[in-house]
C-alpha cells in the first residue's frame, strides 16, 4: 500500500513540476504552445533514456519468460489432445 502511495505521489509531483516548467518557459518564450512542446520533448527524452538504460533488459527478461510459458502451454495442449484421442480410441467413442 505504501509503495502505491509513493507511486501516486511521484506522479503528482512530476505533473506539478511539468506544469511549473511550462509556466516558466511560457514567461521566457511568450508562447504557451512552444513551452508545452519543449517540456513534452524533454519528458520524451527522459522516458526514452530510462527505457534504454533501466527497463529494456527487464522487459526482455519478462518477454523470454512469457515465451517459455507460451511454449509450455502449447506442449500441454498438444499432450491433452493426444490423450483425448487415445482415450476415445480405447473407449470406442466418436
Amino acid at each position: 500500500m505504501s509503495f502505491l502511495l509513493f507511486v501516486v505521489m511521484a506522479i503528482v509531483g512530476l505533473s506539478m513540476l511539468g506544469a511549473a516548467c511550462v509556466v516558466w518557459l511560457q514567461s521566457l518564450t511568450g508562447s504557451l504552445i512552444v513551452a508545452l512542446l519543449l517540456v513534452a520533448a524533454l519528458f520524451v527524452v527522459i522516458a526514452i533514456t530510462i527505457y534504454l538504460v533501466a527497463i529494456r533488459s527487464k522487459l526482455r527478461q519478462w518477454q523470454r519468460r512469457l515465451y517459455t510459458v507460451y511454449d509450455m502451454s502449447l506442449t500441454f495442449e498438444m499432450l491433452y489432445r493426444e490423450a483425448v484421442t487415445f482415450l476415445k480410441k480405447i473407449l470406442g467413442g466418436t
